[in-house]
Protein backbone atom coordinates (compact mmCIF):
# COMPACT_ATOMS: atom_id res chain seq x y z
CA UNK A 1 0.00 0.00 0.00
CA UNK A 2 2.96 2.52 -0.21
CA UNK A 3 0.85 4.32 -3.40
CA UNK A 4 -1.43 5.70 -0.55
CA UNK A 5 -1.07 8.52 1.60
CA UNK A 6 -2.56 11.49 3.10
CA UNK A 7 -1.18 15.03 3.52
CA UNK A 8 -2.68 17.09 5.97
CA UNK A 9 -3.83 20.69 5.77
CA UNK A 10 -0.20 21.21 7.74
CA UNK A 11 2.08 19.15 4.98
CA UNK A 12 2.82 16.63 6.93
CA UNK A 13 2.24 13.68 5.68
CA UNK A 14 0.51 10.18 6.52
CA UNK A 15 1.64 7.11 5.33
CA UNK A 16 -0.75 3.93 5.28
CA UNK A 17 1.16 0.81 7.12
CA UNK A 18 2.00 -2.21 5.26
CA UNK A 19 0.59 -4.39 8.09
CA UNK A 20 -2.47 -3.55 9.95
CA UNK A 21 -5.32 -0.97 9.43
CA UNK A 22 -5.05 3.05 9.00
CA UNK A 23 -8.36 4.35 10.92
CA UNK A 24 -9.86 7.64 10.11
CA UNK A 25 -11.52 10.12 12.65
CA UNK A 26 -12.16 12.58 15.61
CA UNK A 27 -10.61 9.40 18.09
CA UNK A 28 -7.61 9.96 19.51
CA UNK A 29 -6.38 6.05 18.74
CA UNK A 30 -7.24 6.84 14.77
CA UNK A 31 -3.99 7.05 12.71
CA UNK A 32 -5.19 9.81 11.23
CA UNK A 33 -7.31 12.44 13.07
CA UNK A 34 -9.22 14.70 11.69
CA UNK A 35 -11.08 17.53 13.76
CA UNK A 36 -14.02 18.37 11.52
CA UNK A 37 -18.07 18.57 12.37
CA UNK A 38 -18.42 16.41 9.58
CA UNK A 39 -16.02 13.58 10.96
CA UNK A 40 -17.13 10.56 12.67
CA UNK A 41 -15.40 9.77 15.96
CA UNK A 42 -14.07 6.52 13.32
CA UNK A 43 -15.02 7.54 10.26
CA UNK A 44 -13.54 4.72 7.82
CA UNK A 45 -10.60 2.35 7.74
CA UNK A 46 -7.55 1.46 5.06
CA UNK A 47 -6.32 -1.66 4.87
CA UNK A 48 -4.50 -3.98 2.48
CA UNK A 49 -5.83 -7.88 1.84
CA UNK A 50 -4.39 -9.99 -1.13
CA UNK A 51 -2.25 -7.73 -2.77
CA UNK A 52 -5.25 -5.18 -2.92
CA UNK A 53 -5.96 -1.86 -1.40
CA UNK A 54 -9.66 -1.25 0.78
CA UNK A 55 -10.92 1.65 2.17
CA UNK A 56 -14.18 0.63 4.64
CA UNK A 57 -16.84 3.19 5.87
CA UNK A 58 -17.25 2.77 9.30
CA UNK A 59 -21.04 4.04 9.22
CA UNK A 60 -20.10 7.47 9.71
CA UNK A 61 -23.19 9.91 9.79
CA UNK A 62 -21.83 11.40 6.30
CA UNK A 63 -20.39 8.56 4.46
CA UNK A 64 -17.22 8.41 2.99
CA UNK A 65 -15.52 9.23 -0.43
CA UNK A 66 -13.32 8.35 -2.71
CA UNK A 67 -11.76 10.34 -5.49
Amino acid sequence: MRWFEFTDEEGSRHEIPEQGKFLIGRANDCSLRIEQPGVSRRHARVWERAGSDWIEDLSSSNGTWLL
